[in-house]
């Protein structure tokens, strides 16, 4: 009897560790299929694109990656402030290091990947100008096609894109104006209105340019932004409608997408991913995929990138400098603007809605700082017209912003006007539309100095009186054609309908931006980059 307890016992025993074993192998085979480390990282918008390895590097690093995404300068802003992350990822740190207390922060930095800033030039045009594959131009010579009309390009903005600012540096830079002599400095203050008089499209978000590029190629003649964009317009155009990669002689700059480490507790975390993400199969599909050049020189790439004669690092040392020189950019250099808003004065805007329209509108009237004019003010040389509208379009109010002191009296005297408007009746937006458009037609004939114009419409629901979308687009496309390009960028809320929203702004080229009483004030400021 005792002998068949104990092998009963025994028997129990053996299942109890058996399933211990079990369990214990099921554990430990969970543990290695999750993460067993993590990192926070803050990038900048052209990291979007790397989203689609985030989930195998997480499988093969052991690291769960936390992305957060900001612009370049938020970026610096935020890291120099003091906020706590692991690590940042930017196309260049060389904006970083113009900010001494973010420059300070960084214990190691390295590239992942490379990207050279270059133009785009429809063949039609390169041919035009006599252009092969073996192409051999200078920023003087795009100044000087753009300063007699023969060149009309898109860019994203300087003052808002490091696209644009790494390409309007290198410009600056080749002209020689980073010499710190006098006289370069003239020659370039001379020529860089040529070269931007060129700028028919411009946005702070590279990547919807490339997309509106490719929507109407036949609009511009080239495209100033990353080469890795321009592999991807070609990538989405027929053959026939493809652009030509040039890349001028007197150099280029590279945006070259570093991680830096903040946190030197993460070192290991940092390290892990950094060998996963320039391995060389990892760069290799990195390159077919986003059409970037891989850092690892034993990874292959089925993208055919041009040859890069010379390279520029057109940064300053300073950040007082690239201050001032974005600010040369907004007043002196890129082509003269009026920007026309239509505000929704219907009844279902009065209250909280207004207050909150006119609250947003107030960043134009910002005044300056010690860094200089914020991005999204009112500058020198710009013209703003208020149409206020509800079942009827009303008067205009426009205000010049002509100099300095100028500027001081305007900034005071808009949110005067903006408070003696009280929204009450109906919605007629298409008919304001059309006004606008009419008006903008009228200016355009009075005053041949204002270059380019845009219409930013706010609206919180349906048009109830008079003409139907239909209606409008057959009117749009009566108009004579310099006032057919203008586009309209559409701020939209509350109960408007967002279908329509984005077809008004598909119809003029422009963009539609849905907000909320929080986000109104940060949608105003996007707005004012495509500007």
């Amino acid at each position: 009897m005792k002998t068949k307890m104990f092998k009963v016992s025994r028997y129990i025993q053996c299942l109890i560790l058996f399933f211990t074993i079990a369990a214990l192998a099921s554990l430990l085979q969970s543990c290695n299929r999750g993460p067993k480390y993590n990192l926070s990282i803050l990038a900048s918008e052209e990291l979007k694109v790397m989203e689609p390895f985030l989930k195998e590097m997480e499988e093969k690093t052991k690291v769960s990656i936390s992305l957060r995404y900001a612009d370049m300068r938020e970026v610096a802003e935020r890291v120099a402030r003091g906020e706590q992350v692991d690590a940042i990822w930017l196309p260049s740190d060389a904006y970083l290091k113009l900010v001494p207390e973010a420059k300070s922060r960084a214990w190691s930095t390295t590239s992942t990947m490379l990207s050279p800033l270059i133009l785009g030039v429809r063949r039609s045009k390169a041919s035009s100008w006599g252009l092969s594959s073996n192409v051999s131009i200078t920023w003087l010579d795009l100044a000087n096609k753009a300063a007699s009309g023969d060149f009309k390009f898109a860019m994203p903005n300087p003052a808002s894109s490091f696209a644009g600012l790494g390409t309007a540096l290198a410009v600056n830079a080749a002209l020689g104006a980073d010499s710190g002599k006098k006289k370069n400095n003239t020659v370039a203050q001379q020529i860089l209105p040529n070269f931007f008089a060129g700028l028919s499209l411009t946005s702070g978000d590279y990547v919807w340019l490339t997309d509106a590029y490719i929507s109407s190629p036949n609009k511009f003649d080239g495209i100033f932004t990353y080469e890795s964009e321009i592999m991807r317009i070609n990538n989405s155009l027929p053959e026939a409608e493809r652009l030509m990669p040039i890349a001028p002689v007197d150099g280029v700059f590279f945006a070259d997408y570093p991680i830096s480490l903040l946190n030197s507790n993460k070192e290991r975390e940092y390290r892990y991913i950094l060998d996963y993400l320039r391995s060389e199969d990892v760069q290799s599909a990195i390159s077919n995929s986003t059409f970037n050049r891989p850092v690892n020189r034993q990874a292959t790439s089925q993208s055919a990138f041009i040859s890069i004669t010379n390279t520029i690092n057109p940064f300053p040392r300073k950040m007082r400098q690239l201050e001032s020189f974005v600010d040369a950019y907004l007043t002196q250099y890129k082509p003269s603007s009026h920007i026309v808003f239509l505000l929704d004065m219907s009844r279902s805007m009065s209250g909280e809605r207004f207050t909150q329209v006119k609250n947003s509108l107030l960043a134009l009237t910002e005044k300056n700082d010690k860094n200089g004019n914020p991005l999204w003010s009112l500058h020198k040389g710009e013209r703003i017209s208020f149409i206020p509208y509800n079942e009827e379009v009303w008067e205009s109010k426009t205000y010049k912003v002509n100099d300095g002191s100028n500027l001081s009296l305007e900034l005071t005297e808009i949110p005067k006007y903006l408070n003696t408007l009280n929204p009450n009746g109906a919605t007629a937006m298409y008919d304001a539309l059309s006004e606008a458009y009419l008006r903008i037609g009228r200016w355009m004939v009075d005053d041949a100095s204002i270059q380019n114009y845009s219409v930013v419409v706010f609206c919180d629901g349906p048009s109830t009186r008079g003409k139907s979308l239909a209606e409008w687009e057959s009117f749009v496309a009566s108009l004579p054609r310099e006032v057919g390009k203008v586009k309209t960028f559409v701020i939209f809320f509350g109960e408007a309908d967002p279908a329509q929203m984005k077809r008004i702004a598909a119809v003029t080229g422009g963009r539609a931006f849905q907000a909320d009483a929080s986000s109104l004030a940060s949608v105003v400021k996007l707005v004012r980059s495509y500007m």
